[in-house]
C-alpha cells in the first residue's frame, strides 16, 4: 500500500493516476489536480481536499 500519511501536496497533479490501495490519512491536497484520476480502496480519513478538483474521478470503495 502506498502511504502519504500527512503529507502535504498542495497543488500536485495526479491528472489520470492511479492511486489504488494509497493510504491518504491526513493529507493535505488542497488546490491539487486529480482530474480523471482513479482512486481504489483508497483511504481518506481526514484527508483536505478543499479546491482540490476531481472532475471525471472515480472515488468508488473508497473510506
Amino acid at each position: 500500500m502506498s502511504s502519504f500519511i500527512v503529507a502535504e501536496l498542495p497543488h500536485a497533479n495526479f491528472t489520470g493516476a492511479e492511486l489504488i490501495n494509497a493510504d491518504l490519512t491526513g493529507a493535505d491536497l488542497s488546490g491539487a489536480d486529480l482530474t480523471d484520476a482513479v482512486l481504489i480502496d483508497t483511504v481518506l480519513i481526514d484527508t483536505v481536499l478543499t479546491g482540490t478538483i476531481l472532475a471525471g474521478t472515480d472515488l468508488t470503495e473508497n473510506s
